[in-house]
């Protein structure tokens, strides 16, 4: 471990003093994530993990302290804040020659599979953003049982949970409440339950919804059965959002990572050992995770809005009316791709909201690249 942090935060500042952070466009943008930038977020990563795990904090602390101040301040800040200049000239979501979220399950679901005929399996994976995707793949390579591709889709804004669960369903229309609750085609997208009566509407008898926890609890004939009897499966794994989202816990968010590998790989051997052929991973969205306690100055102050607020998070909130603070870029529904009434706040690069009780270290919901840009494997 102490070699490994030494390793990876080594690259971390070689690739940073080569790197060119500029922002032309948002295709510009959105290729130079996907082709090189994200190393930078999977580098930091590894070596912030590698640190914790072998328990030498503070024989490593010289490195790692460079590597935090120069992740922060060189890169991520920078990066979104050049991203945001460009987001900022945009009011209608939407990267041009790139695949929407929304679009997931016509694109992949449909078009690659069900047209044909083939079984497929979906597993989604809570917040496992694009350089976690990077080494999953890589992982799953290395069984020599399996050929896998990567490929890189626009998340929905908000990046988050009930939002980006949403799109990856099959739907014609995505309406937004005022709490925050999102339907498809009218039904609530919520829980296993409402997930899996969407899905069976649209291949009745043939589809289905369930956890990973519980698939992972079923014995070889009992999985054999669920696949012999559906065309579609999605299965929703939940371990990083879990742990980051929690004030108590999200200083274990990366921890959290190194394990949701390590359940994939699992689930999609499981899944094979049941006769599925054809699988796809996918996220809801990513997510900012910076392993340092925050200043002042990265907080939006709400008394800065003058409008009613219906539905808040640390990166993004519901409300209407007033006048916005320059730190947040306000959304109708419409400019999303949703039916609704209340406009969408989205706080700006990678600024917080203020939110009593909330972590800060680990975030999502807004348009920064480590949220937005999301793996399908």
């Amino acid at each position: 471990h102490i070699y490994e942090a030494i390793r990876f935060g080594a690259k971390f500042l070689d690739l940073l003093g080569k790197a060119d952070l500029t922002v032309k466009t948002l295709g510009d943008g959105f290729t130079k994530y996907v082709s090189t930038w994200y190393q930078l977020d999977f580098c930091y990563r590894n070596c912030i993990f590698h640190t914790y795990a072998s328990h030498q904090v503070s024989l490593l602390e010289k490195l790692t302290d460079e590597v935090q101040r120069r992740y922060s301040n060189t890169y991520l800040l920078v990066v979104n804040d050049h991203w945001q200049e460009i987001v900022d000239q945009h009011q209608v979501w939407e990267i041009p020659g790139e695949i929407q979220q929304k679009d997931f399950y016509e694109e992949y679901v449909e078009r690659k599979f069900l047209r044909d005929q083939k079984k497929v399996v979906v597993i989604i994976s809570d917040a496992m953003r694009f350089e976690v995707g990077t080494e999953l793949i890589d992982v799953i390579r290395s069984e020599d049982r399996y050929d896998a591709e990567l490929e890189a889709v626009v998340s929905v804004l908000p990046s988050a949970t009930a939002f980006g669960m949403a799109a990856l369903l099959p739907h014609n229309e995505l309406s937004v409440s005022n709490k925050g609750e999102v339907m498809a085609d009218g039904i609530s997208t919520q829980g296993t339950q409402n997930r899996n009566d969407i899905l069976a509407a649209r291949i009745p008898d043939s589809a289905v919804a369930l956890q990973a926890a519980d698939f992972m609890k079923m014995n070889r004939e009992d999985s054999r059965v669920l696949f012999r009897d559906h065309q579609l499966i999605y299965i929703y794994h939940n371990q990083i959002d879990a742990i980051g989202d929690d004030r108590s816990t999200e200083d274990q968010t990366f921890k959290a990572v190194e394990d949701t590998l390590s359940d994939l790989v699992d689930l999609v051997k499981k899944m094979t050992s049941a006769n599925a052929t054809n699988l796809l991973v996918t996220a809801d969205h990513g997510f900012i995770f910076q392993n340092e306690n925050l200043e002042e100055s990265d907080f939006v102050h709400l008394e800065e809005l003058d409008g009613e607020i219906y539905k808040q998070t640390r990166r993004w909130m519901l409300g209407s009316g007033g006048d916005v603070s320059e730190r947040l870029k306000r959304y109708r529904p419409v400019d999303l791709g949703y039916q609704g009434d209340a406009d969408i706040y989205l706080a700006k690069s990678i600024n917080r909201l203020r939110l009593k009780g909330a972590g800060s270290k680990y975030v999502h919901g807004g348009a920064s690249l480590q949220e937005i840009v999301i793996p399908v494997i």
